[in-house]
């Protein structure tokens, strides 16, 4: 089973890099499994020799936004905070402009070389629609305690 994974300390650079990497690409594929085939087909085609996380990384997220844009979202990722959950309900647009230049904190500029344009006004949308899905969330939690049904109620 897949769960989402908070980096840990200690952990060597390299496995932070890849960590972080792999939460992007759930967050831009739209799930775990597309994430998964995204990191691999990056990994087949990085040269062992000259391969820096950079390259496997951009390459990574390459393929994370292919399949996102294919694909409607997957159903998310086990343990993915809530936070992260809605960003996965996004339209695929939106969800890359938003992981790319808030979560990750890429300029335009990278965004623009992933074939992400308009990252900013995208970014800015994204933050309406996450903030829309929360009050939704809010008012729904208000109703349930008022006619005593459990929030764990779907």
């Amino acid at each position: 089973m897949h769960m989402y994974m908070e980096p840990q300390k200690g952990n060597s650079a390299a496995d932070q890099v890849l960590t972080e990497t792999f939460t992007l690409a759930v967050l831009l594929s739209g799930g775990v499994d597309r994430a998964e085939a995204a990191m691999l087909e990056a990994i087949q085609q990085v040269d062992p020799g000259r391969c820096c996380d950079r390259e496997l990384r951009k390459l990574s997220l390459r393929a994370a936004i292919r399949a996102g844009r294919d694909n409607a979202p997957a159903g998310g990722a086990p343990g993915f905070p809530v936070e992260l959950t809605r960003v996965l309900r996004l339209p695929a647009g939106l969800r890359e402009c938003f992981v790319l230049r808030v979560l990750a904190g890429f300029s335009s500029a990278e965004c623009a070389d992933l074939s992400v344009f308009r990252a900013d006004d995208g970014a800015c949308a994204a933050a309406k629609e996450l903030g829309k899905m929360r009050g939704a969330e809010s008012g729904r939690r208000s109703v349930r305690r008022g006619i005593g049904l459990p929030l764990c109620i779907a």
